[in-house]
């Protein structure tokens, strides 16, 4: 039912003219991604199944009656453009929410909503949403940043709370009513020019299990380079046995339009690697070629993947 009520907002946002005040803004976007992948020996497939982020939605703002806060929302439906065993269409429901937002006080937003936890290892890891990422094969990042639902990366039943900017430092939180099982996550998150630095906790309350991490990304010049170091009891790290540490390293490479780009990990004592390039075809368009290998000892589980991603 959610997912048919977003395709009816999402299809009339983008076949009708949207009557707005000067103030007010809305506007449809999203954005489709498929690739071709070689896992091990399996042979080739084209994939465009919902891991791949694929999406449609619409956002905007709307003045109040109240100093200077705005109502802000967003309602977005996933895409599934190709996959083997599931049908072509919309899927799982991502980011859908409606909140209260402010420049002196900040933001407050109520429903299905990223956490601050899963918004920062998608700010270290270039190649989020491809088969190469850190939380897929290369095993580099937690299974927090996956999902939706109750204690999800992207999670259902939940409040938001992000501080106004001091200085580029702004609190993070949020608090899930899952029935039983109220999760929540805290952070501070500093952004500004080309540093950005992040620590994030989670805490699930009924299971007593939590997750920590801290982490970096720095901008000089062509490169860049990214960190994140996770502490996990939860036992929801990305390998069969359960909780511990994850290391995350990224450096990319600019020339122009063309990216050159490394990242290595530690995940229960196994390194895990992606590596390739990336190109920017237009300010919406990139294409992609790059390797991901495990670096496991006892399965040595490697990916070939080449593919495009625009957005609109």
């Amino acid at each position: 039912m959610h997912i048919r009520l977003i395709a009816v907002a999402c299809a009339t946002a983008l076949a009708l003219p949207i009557s707005v005040t000067a103030a007010d803004n809305h506007r449809a976007y999203g954005r489709m991604h498929l690739s071709i992948d070689r896992l091990d020996d399996s042979g080739y497939v084209v994939s465009g199944n919902e891991s791949k982020g694929s999406h449609i939605g619409m956002k905007g703002s709307m003045d109040t009656n109240v100093s200077d806060f705005k109502v802000v929302y967003k309602i977005e439906a996933g895409m599934i453009l190709e996959d083997g065993t599931n049908p072509a269409g919309l899927t799982n429901q991502r980011d859908s929410w409606i909140g209260m937002s402010s420049e002196r006080f900040g933001t407050f937003r109520l429903g299905t909503i990223r956490t601050p936890y899963k918004a920062t290892g998608k700010l270290v890891d270039p190649l989020f949403y491809t088969s190469a990422e850190g939380r897929g094969v290369a095993k580099t990042m937690s299974a927090h940043h996956s999902g939706t639902g109750d204690d999800q990366g992207r999670s259902t039943n939940t409040v938001r709370f992000d501080s106004r900017s001091f200085g580029g430092v702004k609190a993070v939180g949020h608090y899930n009513f899952a029935p039983g099982d109220n999760n929540m996550g805290l952070g501070l998150h500093y952004n500004l020019d080309d540093v950005a630095f992040f620590i994030d906790y989670l805490n699930s309350g009924a299971k007593d299990e939590t997750a920590m991490k801290v982490g970096s990304k720095v901008k000089a010049g062509a490169a860049t380079f990214a960190f994140q170091y996770e502490i996990d009891d939860s036992g929801s790290v990305a390998v069969s046995d359960g909780a511990g540490d994850q290391l995350f390293l990224a450096a990319t490479y600019e020339m122009d339009a063309t990216a050159l780009i490394l990242t290595i990990g530690n995940n229960d004592n196994e390194t895990g690697y992606t590596f390739g390039t990336t190109h920017k075809l237009n300010k919406n368009t990139k294409g992609y070629l790059l390797y991901a290998n495990d670096g496991s000892s006892d399965y040595d589980t490697s990916l070939f993947t080449a593919g495009m991603m625009v957005s609109f």
